[in-house]
């Protein structure tokens, strides 16, 4: 039991961290390539995977601390916004897959799709169609599409690497379950 125990509080810190990671390649500028004048939204496709292989519980708490990290470097969306949106993105993905849909490559894609569409979507009408941004189709155009099609461009990469540590994890724990 202690084993196990141990497994999870390991499995909890490796997630924080690659959270932590992402969220600093995501942020800093000069860490990824600029396309079309923007960078992938990491986060979001990552929670999308989380869910994907430890369901629910894991895709809604992930998608919290995804989103406080998100929310603390933000000026222009309120506090917990973009927690609260990947929180239930992250629920969501995590009940699909656990009740409806098996876990594969496409079962991602066919997740990630919806979600950017709906957090991007969200975002932008919310705090710039609906402010009143003088070039709101301008900025739809040619910063929120390019930015969500990057961010699904990098989501099989960001697929790879949960599967590898949910691999690695799965394996522990089940070697801490025969101790």
């Amino acid at each position: 039991m202690k084993a196990k125990r141990r497994t999870l509080t390991v499995k909890w810190i490796v997630y924080i961290l690659y959270f932590l990671l992402l969220f600093t390649l995501q942020q800093t500028p000069g860490a990824l390539p600029v396309i079309m004048g923007v960078r992938p939204s990491l986060l979001l496709p990552a929670v999308v995977c989380v869910a994907l292989y430890d369901h629910e519980l894991f895709g809604a708490v992930f998608g919290i601390i995804a989103g406080v990290l998100w929310d603390l470097n933000s000026i222009s969306r309120p506090f917990g916004y973009s927690a609260l949106l990947l929180m239930a993105i992250g629920c969501l993905c995590g009940l699909l897959v656990t009740f409806f849909m098996r876990n594969n490559f496409f079962t991602a894609l066919l997740l990630t799709i919806p979600a950017i569409a709906v957090y991007e979507g969200i975002t932008w009408f919310i705090f710039t169609f609906l402010m009143g941004e003088p070039d709101s189709v301008g900025i739809l155009l040619h910063y929120t599409l390019p930015r969500a099609v990057y961010s699904l461009a990098v989501m099989p990469i960001l697929y790879a690497i949960q599967f590898l540590l949910h691999r690695c994890f799965r394996k522990r724990l089940i070697s801490a379950e025969e101790v």
